[in-house]
Protein backbone atom coordinates (compact mmCIF):
# COMPACT_ATOMS: atom_id res chain seq x y z
CA UNK A 1 0.00 0.00 0.00
CA UNK A 2 1.59 3.32 -0.97
CA UNK A 3 2.18 6.16 1.58
CA UNK A 4 -0.93 8.29 -0.04
CA UNK A 5 -3.19 5.61 0.01
CA UNK A 6 -2.17 5.23 3.93
CA UNK A 7 -2.47 8.74 4.64
CA UNK A 8 -6.07 8.83 3.13
CA UNK A 9 -7.24 5.68 5.42
CA UNK A 10 -5.92 7.64 8.33
CA UNK A 11 -7.67 11.07 7.68
CA UNK A 12 -10.76 9.07 7.01
CA UNK A 13 -10.62 6.83 10.25
CA UNK A 14 -10.13 9.95 12.30
CA UNK A 15 -12.87 11.49 11.27
CA UNK A 16 -10.56 14.56 10.09
CA UNK A 17 -11.62 16.66 6.70
CA UNK A 18 -8.31 17.88 4.08
CA UNK A 19 -8.56 21.18 6.08
CA UNK A 20 -8.58 20.07 9.27
CA UNK A 21 -5.99 17.32 8.75
CA UNK A 22 -3.62 20.12 6.82
CA UNK A 23 -3.65 22.39 9.76
CA UNK A 24 -2.23 19.48 12.24
CA UNK A 25 0.40 18.80 9.93
CA UNK A 26 0.76 22.79 9.37
CA UNK A 27 0.82 22.90 5.63
CA UNK A 28 -1.33 23.98 3.14
CA UNK A 29 -4.81 21.87 2.01
CA UNK A 30 -3.29 21.92 -1.09
CA UNK A 31 -0.10 20.28 -0.62
CA UNK A 32 -1.84 17.13 1.52
CA UNK A 33 -4.28 16.54 -1.13
CA UNK A 34 -1.22 16.42 -3.52
CA UNK A 35 0.64 13.88 -0.61
CA UNK A 36 -3.17 12.14 -0.98
CA UNK A 37 -2.61 12.00 -5.12
CA UNK A 38 0.43 11.14 -4.95
CA UNK A 39 1.90 13.82 -6.77
CA UNK A 40 4.18 15.07 -4.08
CA UNK A 41 5.86 13.09 -1.33
CA UNK A 42 6.07 14.24 2.24
CA UNK A 43 10.11 14.95 3.70
CA UNK A 44 11.08 12.51 6.47
CA UNK A 45 10.52 15.29 9.71
CA UNK A 46 6.69 15.28 8.24
CA UNK A 47 6.72 11.15 7.89
CA UNK A 48 7.64 11.33 11.54
CA UNK A 49 4.95 14.35 12.55
CA UNK A 50 2.59 12.26 10.40
CA UNK A 51 3.34 9.09 12.85
CA UNK A 52 3.28 10.89 15.95
CA UNK A 53 0.26 12.49 15.36
CA UNK A 54 -1.93 9.01 14.29
CA UNK A 55 0.23 6.88 16.83
CA UNK A 56 1.89 4.98 13.97
CA UNK A 57 4.94 2.90 13.71
CA UNK A 58 7.19 5.09 10.65
CA UNK A 59 7.81 1.87 9.09
CA UNK A 60 4.16 1.10 8.93
CA UNK A 61 4.28 4.61 7.01
CA UNK A 62 8.06 4.14 5.15
CA UNK A 63 6.96 0.21 3.54
CA UNK A 64 4.51 -0.12 1.05
CA UNK A 65 4.50 -3.82 1.82
CA UNK A 66 3.12 -2.97 5.71
CA UNK A 67 -0.93 -2.46 5.93
CA UNK A 68 -1.80 -0.17 8.22
CA UNK A 69 -5.59 -1.88 8.27
CA UNK A 70 -4.46 -3.99 11.19
CA UNK A 71 -3.44 -0.89 13.54
CA UNK A 72 -6.48 0.79 12.60
CA UNK A 73 -8.50 -2.58 13.89
CA UNK A 74 -6.69 -2.77 16.86
CA UNK A 75 -6.79 0.75 17.81
CA UNK A 76 -3.49 1.81 17.44
CA UNK A 77 -4.20 5.37 16.66
CA UNK A 78 -3.82 8.39 19.13
CA UNK A 79 -7.22 9.01 21.15
CA UNK A 80 -8.87 12.26 19.83
CA UNK A 81 -9.52 14.63 23.01
CA UNK A 82 -12.97 16.42 21.56
CA UNK A 83 -13.23 20.11 23.33
CA UNK A 84 -15.64 18.48 26.50
CA UNK A 85 -12.51 16.45 27.15
CA UNK A 86 -10.30 19.31 27.01
CA UNK A 87 -12.29 21.44 29.49
CA UNK A 88 -13.27 18.23 31.81
CA UNK A 89 -9.29 17.74 31.70
CA UNK A 90 -8.54 20.78 32.89
CA UNK A 91 -11.16 21.58 35.04
CA UNK A 92 -10.20 18.31 36.93
CA UNK A 93 -6.40 19.47 37.21
CA UNK A 94 -7.67 22.74 39.09
CA UNK A 95 -9.51 19.99 41.55
CA UNK A 96 -6.69 18.10 41.94
CA UNK A 97 -4.36 21.57 42.03
CA UNK A 98 -6.69 22.48 44.88
CA UNK A 99 -6.10 19.46 47.19
CA UNK A 100 -2.52 18.98 46.94
CA UNK A 101 -1.56 22.36 47.35
CA UNK A 102 -3.92 22.18 50.58
CA UNK A 103 -2.23 18.98 51.46
CA UNK A 104 1.14 20.87 50.97
CA UNK A 105 0.08 23.89 53.11
CA UNK A 106 -0.81 21.57 56.03
CA UNK A 107 2.47 19.65 55.64
CA UNK A 108 4.68 22.31 56.59
CA UNK A 109 1.84 23.88 59.21
CA UNK A 110 1.77 20.89 61.20
CA UNK A 111 5.49 21.79 62.27
CA UNK A 112 4.28 25.40 63.62
CA UNK A 113 2.21 23.86 66.72
CA UNK A 114 5.25 22.08 67.80
CA UNK A 115 7.78 25.03 67.02
CA UNK A 116 5.23 27.26 69.51
CA UNK A 117 4.62 25.30 72.14
CA UNK A 118 8.51 24.59 72.12
CA UNK A 119 8.66 28.21 72.35
CA UNK A 120 6.08 28.62 75.35
CA UNK A 121 8.04 26.14 77.87
CA UNK A 122 10.25 29.99 78.16
CA UNK A 123 6.72 31.56 79.71
CA UNK A 124 5.95 27.96 82.26
CA UNK A 125 4.77 25.69 79.91
CA UNK A 126 5.64 21.91 80.86
CA UNK A 127 8.31 20.65 78.60
CA UNK A 128 6.59 16.91 78.22
CA UNK A 129 3.00 18.79 77.97
CA UNK A 130 4.28 20.66 74.95
CA UNK A 131 6.19 17.97 73.15
CA UNK A 132 3.41 15.56 73.25
CA UNK A 133 0.32 18.31 72.45
CA UNK A 134 2.80 19.90 69.88
CA UNK A 135 3.35 16.27 68.00
CA UNK A 136 -0.01 15.37 68.50
CA UNK A 137 -1.54 18.13 66.27
CA UNK A 138 1.57 17.60 64.11
CA UNK A 139 0.44 13.94 63.62
CA UNK A 140 -3.06 14.65 62.95
CA UNK A 141 -2.43 17.94 60.93
CA UNK A 142 -0.35 15.36 58.72
CA UNK A 143 -2.74 12.87 58.46
CA UNK A 144 -5.16 14.94 56.85
CA UNK A 145 -2.60 15.89 54.27
CA UNK A 146 -1.97 12.31 54.02
CA UNK A 147 -5.90 11.84 53.06
CA UNK A 148 -5.62 14.71 51.09
CA UNK A 149 -2.65 13.65 48.69
CA UNK A 150 -4.10 10.10 48.09
CA UNK A 151 -7.48 11.27 47.29
CA UNK A 152 -5.93 13.98 45.02
CA UNK A 153 -3.91 11.15 43.13
CA UNK A 154 -7.21 8.53 42.97
CA UNK A 155 -9.21 11.27 41.00
CA UNK A 156 -6.40 11.23 38.40
CA UNK A 157 -7.41 7.94 37.73
CA UNK A 158 -10.05 8.77 34.69
CA UNK A 159 -7.43 11.08 33.16
CA UNK A 160 -4.27 8.99 33.43
CA UNK A 161 -3.97 8.46 30.07
CA UNK A 162 -3.29 12.06 28.77
CA UNK A 163 -0.24 11.62 31.01
CA UNK A 164 0.45 8.13 30.23
CA UNK A 165 -0.46 7.96 26.24
CA UNK A 166 -0.09 10.04 22.84
CA UNK A 167 -3.61 11.76 22.22
CA UNK A 168 -4.62 14.33 19.47
CA UNK A 169 -6.70 16.96 19.31
CA UNK A 170 -9.87 17.67 17.60
CA UNK A 171 -10.50 20.18 15.00
CA UNK A 172 -10.54 23.32 16.90
CA UNK A 173 -9.91 22.19 20.54
CA UNK A 174 -6.51 23.42 20.42
CA UNK A 175 -7.30 26.98 19.39
CA UNK A 176 -9.59 27.14 23.14
CA UNK A 177 -7.29 25.62 24.73
CA UNK A 178 -4.70 28.26 23.79
CA UNK A 179 -7.66 30.59 24.90
CA UNK A 180 -8.20 29.49 28.17
CA UNK A 181 -4.13 29.29 28.83
CA UNK A 182 -4.12 32.64 27.89
CA UNK A 183 -6.74 33.98 29.73
CA UNK A 184 -4.99 32.50 33.14
CA UNK A 185 -1.53 34.07 32.25
CA UNK A 186 -1.72 37.00 33.66
CA UNK A 187 -3.33 35.31 36.84
CA UNK A 188 -0.75 32.51 36.66
CA UNK A 189 2.29 35.39 36.37
CA UNK A 190 0.85 37.32 39.38
CA UNK A 191 0.43 34.23 41.50
CA UNK A 192 4.26 33.32 41.48
CA UNK A 193 5.45 36.89 41.48
CA UNK A 194 3.15 37.21 45.28
CA UNK A 195 4.46 33.27 45.96
CA UNK A 196 8.13 34.59 45.19
CA UNK A 197 7.86 37.95 47.22
CA UNK A 198 6.42 36.15 50.09
CA UNK A 199 9.31 33.59 50.37
CA UNK A 200 12.09 36.71 50.29
CA UNK A 201 10.25 38.43 52.84
CA UNK A 202 9.26 35.44 55.56
CA UNK A 203 12.63 35.53 57.17
CA UNK A 204 12.22 39.49 57.72
CA UNK A 205 9.94 39.41 60.91
CA UNK A 206 12.08 36.61 62.59
CA UNK A 207 15.53 38.43 61.79
CA UNK A 208 13.47 41.68 63.51
CA UNK A 209 12.49 40.03 66.53
CA UNK A 210 15.86 38.46 66.78
CA UNK A 211 17.70 41.11 67.04
CA UNK A 212 14.92 43.49 68.92
CA UNK A 213 13.40 41.13 70.73
CA UNK A 214 13.77 37.43 71.96
CA UNK A 215 12.22 34.52 73.37
CA UNK A 216 8.52 33.53 72.64
CA UNK A 217 8.70 36.39 70.05
CA UNK A 218 11.16 35.38 68.44
CA UNK A 219 9.52 31.88 68.48
CA UNK A 220 6.31 33.40 67.26
CA UNK A 221 8.11 34.95 64.13
CA UNK A 222 9.25 31.45 63.49
CA UNK A 223 6.05 30.26 63.67
CA UNK A 224 4.58 33.04 61.46
CA UNK A 225 7.21 32.55 58.63
CA UNK A 226 6.85 28.64 58.47
CA UNK A 227 3.29 30.16 57.62
CA UNK A 228 3.84 32.50 55.11
CA UNK A 229 5.95 29.94 53.03
CA UNK A 230 3.58 27.26 53.53
CA UNK A 231 1.19 29.84 51.49
CA UNK A 232 3.77 29.91 49.14
CA UNK A 233 4.48 26.88 48.63
CA UNK A 234 0.54 26.22 48.30
CA UNK A 235 0.50 28.85 45.92
CA UNK A 236 3.26 27.67 43.68
CA UNK A 237 1.63 24.52 43.28
CA UNK A 238 -1.98 25.74 42.18
CA UNK A 239 -0.95 27.76 39.69
CA UNK A 240 1.51 25.57 38.37
CA UNK A 241 -0.45 22.68 38.22
CA UNK A 242 -3.45 24.15 36.48
CA UNK A 243 -0.86 26.28 33.95
CA UNK A 244 1.09 22.51 33.14
CA UNK A 245 -2.61 21.54 32.62
CA UNK A 246 -3.41 23.43 29.51
CA UNK A 247 0.24 23.05 28.51
CA UNK A 248 0.06 19.22 28.63
CA UNK A 249 -2.98 19.74 26.33
CA UNK A 250 -1.16 22.01 23.69
CA UNK A 251 2.08 19.99 23.54
CA UNK A 252 4.40 23.46 24.87
CA UNK A 253 6.95 24.15 27.37
CA UNK A 254 7.86 21.04 29.27
CA UNK A 255 5.42 18.91 27.43
CA UNK A 256 7.04 19.66 23.91
CA UNK A 257 9.05 16.72 21.89
CA UNK A 258 12.03 18.40 22.48
CA UNK A 259 11.50 18.52 26.50
CA UNK A 260 10.30 15.28 26.86
CA UNK A 261 13.84 13.43 27.36
CA UNK A 262 14.77 16.30 30.00
CA UNK A 263 11.69 15.40 31.57
CA UNK A 264 12.00 11.86 32.11
CA UNK A 265 15.17 12.64 33.44
CA UNK A 266 14.76 15.36 36.47
CA UNK A 267 11.43 13.23 36.86
CA UNK A 268 13.57 10.11 37.91
CA UNK A 269 16.09 12.21 39.69
CA UNK A 270 12.82 13.97 41.41
CA UNK A 271 11.37 10.61 42.65
CA UNK A 272 14.95 9.14 43.47
CA UNK A 273 15.91 12.30 45.37
CA UNK A 274 12.35 12.58 47.79
CA UNK A 275 12.28 8.79 48.36
CA UNK A 276 16.12 9.45 49.75
CA UNK A 277 14.76 11.99 51.87
CA UNK A 278 12.00 10.25 53.15
CA UNK A 279 13.96 7.18 54.60
CA UNK A 280 16.36 9.44 55.58
CA UNK A 281 14.14 11.44 57.61
CA UNK A 282 12.22 8.51 58.98
CA UNK A 283 15.44 6.31 59.76
CA UNK A 284 16.99 9.41 61.43
CA UNK A 285 13.47 10.46 63.87
CA UNK A 286 13.34 6.26 64.44
CA UNK A 287 16.37 5.96 65.70
CA UNK A 288 17.01 9.19 67.53
CA UNK A 289 13.58 9.94 68.86
CA UNK A 290 14.03 13.50 68.10
CA UNK A 291 10.83 14.22 66.12
CA UNK A 292 10.61 17.57 67.72
CA UNK A 293 13.77 18.45 65.24
CA UNK A 294 14.26 16.09 62.72
CA UNK A 295 11.68 18.25 60.38
CA UNK A 296 14.45 20.35 59.91
CA UNK A 297 15.00 17.87 57.39
CA UNK A 298 12.74 18.97 54.66
CA UNK A 299 13.72 22.91 54.60
CA UNK A 300 17.09 21.47 54.08
CA UNK A 301 16.47 18.91 51.24
CA UNK A 302 14.07 21.59 49.50
CA UNK A 303 17.41 23.83 49.35
CA UNK A 304 19.02 21.12 48.61
CA UNK A 305 17.39 19.78 45.83
CA UNK A 306 17.42 23.32 43.66
CA UNK A 307 21.08 22.49 43.63
CA UNK A 308 20.98 18.87 42.51
CA UNK A 309 17.90 19.37 39.79
CA UNK A 310 20.01 21.77 38.48
CA UNK A 311 22.92 19.65 37.74
CA UNK A 312 20.51 16.89 36.69
CA UNK A 313 19.65 19.02 33.85
CA UNK A 314 23.17 20.74 32.78
CA UNK A 315 24.23 16.92 32.39
CA UNK A 316 21.15 16.43 30.38
CA UNK A 317 22.04 19.30 28.22
CA UNK A 318 25.66 18.37 27.75
CA UNK A 319 25.09 15.03 26.66
CA UNK A 320 22.28 16.50 24.16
Amino acid sequence: MLLADKLIKLRKHSGKTVEELAKSLSVTPELLSKWESDAASPDVAKILEIGKLFGIPIDYLLRNDLDIEELLDDGGMLKSLSAEDAREYVDHRERFATKVSLAAFLMIFSIIPLVLFGGFTDIGMGEAFAAIFGSVLLVLIDALAVVLFVLAWRSNRPFAYISEEPFDLEYGVLDKVKERREAFRRRYATMNIIATGMCFISPLPLILAALLAGGVVVVSMLGFMLAVIAVAVATFIYAGVKWSAMQRLVKEGEFSESQKEKKKLTGSVTRIYWSVAAVFYLALSIVTGAWDTSWIIWPVAALLFIGVNTIAKLVYENKH
